[in-house]
């Protein structure tokens, strides 16, 4: 069971000998305010950007039907912060998508003289500046398919009982991320606002979110046999005829 932010707090305040207090939230007391920040700022400029945390990935899929071009772009999740990395996938055709492609490869597909080789899709994230949403664009347009992909969410939030949101709004609040990593972080920023030092608080966070990051999921085994083979039929022995 995670801590609530609450508990966050209260032990953030027995390591940094400052009073506890019996809400955060909505507390106009200077430090009890510099607590709250210290955990906001832990969990989402810290925790959040450092590492794509198993819980927070999340799959989406898109309907992709540009034959009358009337469709240049496709919406992404309210949450969505950032793809999951070579997971974006055409359903419908078996294929890889590439990308996502920065604006240089983008141009040289669209304008230039290179040529996409069958059924390849690539994609680029892009702005709506209309809407001032991110959305994401296939090339080429013409193509009529389902692509699917992960993407890290935003909502690393628990209310109390559910569900998960984007933002701390009360004390009974926990965090999808481990506790003890957004703790960490948060007890180095609150140090730093105490003008007290914090350097070694820094590493400590530094060196538990790479050893909590690295177990978060499973790994593949590393074998020095080079002719070790990975994709072993599994046949049976018997039932041949």
């Amino acid at each position: 069971m995670s801590d609530t932010i609450l508990e966050i707090g209260y032990k953030l305040s027995d390591d940094c000998g400052l009073p506890r207090y019996t809400n955060l939230v909505g507390n106009q007391e200077q430090n009890a305010r510099k607590i709250l920040t210290s955990i906001k700022d832990g969990l989402f400029i810290d925790a959040f950007i450092d590492r794509d945390w198993e819980m927070l990935k999340q799959p989406f899929s898109i309907s992709v039907d540009n034959v009358a071009a009337d469709e240049p772009n496709y919406s992404l999740p309210t949450d969505f912060s950032r793809i999951v990395n070579d997971t974006i996938w055409d359903e419908t055709n078996y294929n890889r998508v590439r990308g996502p492609v920065d604006l240089r490869e983008w141009q040289e597909f669209q304008k230039g003289l290179a040529q996409l080789a069958g059924l390849e899709v690539v994609c680029r994230i892009s702005g709506d500046l209309t809407n001032n949403v991110k959305v994401i664009e296939f090339y080429p347009d013409t193509t009529i398919a389902t692509i699917s992909f992960y993407y890290v969410s935003t909502k690393c939030v628990m209310a109390a009982g559910g569900p998960a949101k984007v933002a701390i709004t009360a004390d009974t609040d926990t965090t999808v991320i481990p506790d003890n990593v957004v703790r960490t972080a948060a007890k180095w920023r609150l140090l730093r606002s105490l003008g007290m030092n914090f350097q070694d608080e820094r590493l400590e966070y530094a060196a538990l979110l790479d050893d909590m990051s690295a177990n978060d999921s499973g790994g593949k085994k590393i074998h020095m046999a080079r002719s070790l083979r990975y994709d072993i039929a599994n046949v049976p022995e018997v039932g041949f005829g």
